[in-house]
């Protein structure tokens, strides 16, 4: 594969990840200046992200590894046991700390867009962009690309 055309891809991938970080920032205060709890917003945003790379992970290792071995359902299990932390703690803290039932309720479709947005687009889908970037040109590549953008967009 040639290495030129795919360099276009990784900083175009860079830059949607700064589009889907400024999303969030505006999505995340318009949530929370609504009024929705911030840990109930936490924990639903964590449960949606778990969701999404437990069925994207589980589908996309299907299709590398088309037969189940038992190293295959290992890392699974394991994987599953690190994804699931985050959640389950913030459950857990959420239920000593929000006690009000209503709270964690989704009252409006704005709250609704909100948490899906935040864990969808900018926990699932922008992790994963992170995470390819990595993948291809190391953690330099996106630490120096994250600091120009923010150098020339800041002036």
């Amino acid at each position: 594969m040639d290495l030129m055309s795919e360099r276009p891809k990784r900083h175009l991938a860079m830059l949607a990840l700064q589009f889907i970080y400024a999303g969030f920032h505006v999505v995340s205060g318009v949530a929370l200046n609504m009024g929705i709890s911030k840990i109930v917003f936490l924990v639903y945003n964590n449960i949606i992200a778990l969701l999404l790379f437990i069925s994207l992970g589980y589908f996309l290792e299907r299709v590398r590894r088309p037969e189940l071995r038992a190293s295959f359902l290992v890392d699974c299990f394991l994987f599953a046991l690190v994804g699931l932390w985050s959640p389950v703690t913030g459950l857990l803290i959420a239920a000593f700390i929000e006690r009000n039932f209503q709270a964690w309720f989704v009252h409006s479709g704005t709250e609704f867009f909100s948490v899906s947005y935040m864990g969808i687009v900018a926990s699932g889908i922008a992790f994963a962009d992170k995470i390819w970037c990595i993948e291809t040109d190391g953690p330099l590549f996106e630490t120096l690309v994250v600091a120009i953008m923010a150098s020339n967009a800041l002036g």
